[in-house]
Formats: structure tokens, C-alpha cells, sequence
């Protein structure tokens, strides 16, 4: 198969980066921007700029629940906290299977009560 000029052998293993998918301008506008809407559902967005859970047959079987479980648990922590990122230290992210924060990642964390 070739793919943009390359050619890709039969039984090859291909991986996309959600790294690099959620940071490319013809999918998403201001890509660096904090903007949590930008991964709401979108008609003009295909389907395969945003897969955290991956694709198709092999997706996470999972995912429903895990998606309501971060809205909840994340809710439940913004009603009673608020939480900064230590001014001093940049934020670097490693990517692998999974991101990372690359080193440590101080935050502050202050209760809103």
C-alpha cells in the first residue's frame, strides 16, 4: 500500500500520535490554545482527529464508562479545588504509549472552602 508517496509493506504495524493529530491546524484552530470544547463532537472534524480509546473493531471497549467517569471525578474536583501549575518549572511532555509530563510536574493545589 502507499500512503502520501510511502510505501507501506503488507503486515506492517502503523501508529498514529494523538500528540501530533490534536496539535495540526487543519484540525483544530489555535491548536496550542487551552480550549477543553475543541474535543466536543464536531461535523467538520473527521472522525480521526481526536482518538484517545482508539478505532474501529479494536477500540476500548471501555470507553464510555471511562469518559463519565472523568467527567465526574474531574467535576468533582474543579467544585472543591483550585489548582495552579508551579510558575517556576516549564511544562514538557514525553510521548509514548501514553503522554506524560517529561520530569516532575509540581502543582499547587488550593481548596476553594
Amino acid at each position: 500500500m502507499t500512503v502520501c508517496g510511502h510505501n507501506i509493506p503488507a503486515g506492517s504495524n502503523v501508529q498514529m500520535s494523538h500528540y501530533i493529530m490534536a496539535r495540526m491546524e487543519q484540525f483544530f484552530k489555535n491548536p496550542l490554545t487551552f480550549d477543553p470544547e475543541r474535543f466536543l463532537r464536531d461535523e467538520d472534524k473527521p472522525l480521526y482527529a481526536y482518538f484517545p480509546f482508539s478505532l474501529g473493531t479494536r477500540s476500548c471497549i471501555g470507553q464510555q464508562f471511562a469518559l463519565i467517569e472523568a467527567r465526574v471525578i474531574l467535576a468533582k474536583l474543579y467544585q472543591n479545588y483550585d489548582f495552579k501549575l508551579d510558575p517556576t518549572q516549564s511544562f514538557e511532555i514525553l510521548d509514548q504509549l501514553t503522554l506524560k509530563p517529561k520530569g516532575q510536574c509540581m502543582n499547587y493545589i488550593y481548596s476553594r472552602q
